[in-house]
């Protein structure tokens, strides 16, 4: 307990809920690290596909990164709107639930799932490569320390949401400033005339031979690619709990300056890199390059690369706010395990952040950490997510057109919103089908149906412990006084198997003793020392052909079962050998175990819809 509070911090009282909320200072950090960060490879994701049809291609990187600029601005203020509609929060699958129903909902839920599981392994395999492209040497670790970063994060989200908030507060604010500095040195050479065009006539680490005709498709996969500058956008509506009243109010705010960050630096980076003509290296980042040409190799270099490393680890962070957020939701309506509704001691969603880890930490590992091959699963899910929110605050707003003032343009602002995310959409699956977007197309229909078999075994679950409404059923019930049957499995004499047999007899008149006789020596002792202890009960013994207790013992349980089957099932208490050290399980209680799970199985097949008590009565050791 002293190791989990060091590591976790002690637990904090439920009263002080509401001082564990964000201001929009730390609230920012928090949950737009993710959209900040995305500036650090959006440009370049643009440029990888342009420079494969040589410099005409790249002239178009500026025209490309306008149009997404303008499609920031669309979804951010129809994310306003949201925020709007509904002050409690819930982004996309509240939205979409209650506009189109819990199916609709759960196309979203889905979708935003998998893209906060992308999300982290993008932005740590992103920080991961601009640590290798400063350091080299440390290329082939790459793997080792993106999980090493998800663990870390894990941890410190653990720790409770305004512990994550003070640590991740100064890094993203660094990196805004650097950026902020890059561009704004950028743009005092451009006016001065003195920053230089990039000369690429020696380098050898180019993307691949520039042989590709420049074509329309060619422009709107690097469009598609481009994209991945918009997620995390939507991250602030789902999360609106997380902030300090007026939570509304200030995740608006939130939102504004983002969406003033994110697109003032994202045009800033794009137009440096096309006025110096920038092509991505393979073992280089876009940002970087940039970094050499205005900074040159000092310490503002490092400072940004360090910082940019840190942004785009932190920027995971944005997933690991808002997806226990929406898992807790989902699971609230049944659809995924419950236990993900969970708060812990330090009042977040420990659960839900937990499993993000586990399966960001699988992806790391499954693409070996190559941020060029998990970008094309990215931004898809979200596009959907943003599609169905902005179609669902459409009929929002005609719904309270009545109640609502200009209602006809807050519902065109979101109407011309769905239309252009679905384009993109359709855009972004088309271009990036082949190159892995299919994995995310198949993803989201069985994760569908995945939490679509949960809430169906709740149902019949629920259905089935329901309580009876027959009055007489429930009278004679809470007025029974049958005494159960129990049987108490011994394989030898000990204090555990004593205090079993005194907690068995709390139980009923009736306690059987049974013993399996596998080796007649030590059956033999087992008789004389039960005779000479003198206990009231007959100990059964059950000969056994095998050198197995558990088919005898089991012959016994089913037939005492169907004696007086008005008793109900047997009850089995169990003898346990309560260790002091954790690791010591291992070397006891094993036969115990093996029963519980024979019995499991058992009830499962002959005896659906009875109850079988299984007590272990365990007995404290000293060492």
């Amino acid at each position: 307990m002293r190791i989990a509070r060091f590591i976790f911090g002690s637990p904090i009282p439920k009263s002080l809920a509401d001082e564990q909320t964000l201001p929009k200072m730390r609230a920012l950090a928090i949950f737009s690290s993710d959209a900040l960060s995305s500036v650090a490879y959006a440009t370049e994701e643009i440029l990888v596909i342009l420079v494969l049809a040589g410099s005409a291609g790249l002239m178009y990187s500026i025209h490309i990164a306008f149009f997404i600029s303008i499609l920031i601005v669309i979804v951010g203020f129809s994310y306003k709107q949201a925020i709007a509609a509904y002050p409690e929060g819930g982004g996309a699958y509240v939205v979409s639930r209650e506009n189109f129903g819990p199916k609709v909902g759960l196309i979203a839920a889905a979708a935003l799932m998998i893209d906060y599981i992308l999300t982290v392994s993008v932005s740590v395999s992103a920080g991961i490569a601009a640590v290798t492209s400063a350091f080299p040497s440390l290329y082939e670790h790459s793997v080792f320390l993106a999980i090493t970063s998800i663990i870390i994060l894990t941890w410190v989200n653990l720790r409770g949401i305004r512990e994550s908030a003070k640590a991740f507060m100064f890094p993203t604010y660094i990196f805004v400033i650097m950026i902020f500095a890059l561009i704004g040195m950028g743009l005092y050479k451009y006016f001065h005339q003195t920053l230089e065009v990039m000369d690429y006539a020696h380098q050898t680490d180019l993307i691949e031979p520039m042989t590709k005709v420049l074509t329309i498709a060619l422009i709107l996969k690097a469009f598609s690619s481009g994209c991945s500058a918009m997620t995390g956008i939507e991250a602030i509506s789902n999360g609106v709990s997380a902030f300090k009243r007026p939570r509304a109010q200030n995740a608006s705010q939130t939102l504004t300056i983002l969406m003033i960050l994110l697109i003032s630096m994202f045009l800033g980076i794009s137009f440096l890199a096309y006025y110096i003509k920038l092509q991505p290296l393979t073992n280089q980042t876009v940002l970087s390059q940039l970094g050499h040409a205005i900074f040159g190799g000092g310490m503002w270099y490092y400072v940004l690369q360090a910082s940019t490393c840190l942004i785009l680890l932190l920027a995971a962070n944005t997933s690991f706010a808002g997806f226990p957020l929406l898992a807790s939701m989902i699971s609230k309506d049944g659809y995924l395990p419950r236990q993900l509704r969970n708060i812990g001691d330090r009042l977040g969603f420990s659960n839900g952040i937990i499993m993000l880890g586990i399966f960001a930490c699988f992806l790391i590992y499954i693409f070996d950490a190559q941020t060029n091959l998990l970008i094309p699963l990215y931004s898809i899910g979200v596009f959907i997510a943003f599609t169905l929110c902005q179609a669902g605050l459409v009929k929002v707003w005609y719904v309270r057109r009545h109640k609502v003032n200009s209602w006809w343009f807050k519902a065109l602002i979101n109407g011309f919103g769905c239309l252009c995310t679905f384009v993109a959409l359709m855009v972004v699956m088309i271009s990036k089908f082949e190159t892995g977007a299919w994995m995310v197309i198949i993803a989201i229909p069985l994760l569908f149906i995945f939490c679509s078999k949960i809430y169906s075994h709740y149902k019949r679950v629920d259905s089935e412990l329901a309580i009876s409404t027959d009055e007489g059923l429930m009278e004679a019930s809470l007025k029974s006084t049958t005494k159960p049957k129990v049987i108490v499995p011994i394989s030898k004499l000990h204090k555990g198997t004593i205090a079993a047999l005194d907690f068995a007899r709390t139980l009923s008149d009736e306690v059987i003793p049974v013993a399996v006789n596998i080796d007649s020596e030590k059956t033999d002792k087992l008789k004389k020392a039960w005779k000479k202890l003198n206990f009231p009960e007959k100990l059964v013994i059950v000969d056994s052909p095998y050198q197995s207790m558990l088919r005898p013992l089991i012959r016994v349980i089913r037939k005492n079962d169907l004696r007086e089957p008005e008793r109900g099932l047997t009850i089995l208490v169990l003898p346990k050998a309560q260790t002091t050290k954790w690791y010591h399980i291992i070397l006891h209680n094993q036969k115990s175990f093996m029963l519980r799970m024979a019995l499991n199985a058992l009830s499962k097949q002959e005896n659906p819809g009875e109850t079988r008590v299984i007590v272990e009565v365990p007995y404290q050791l000293h060492r």
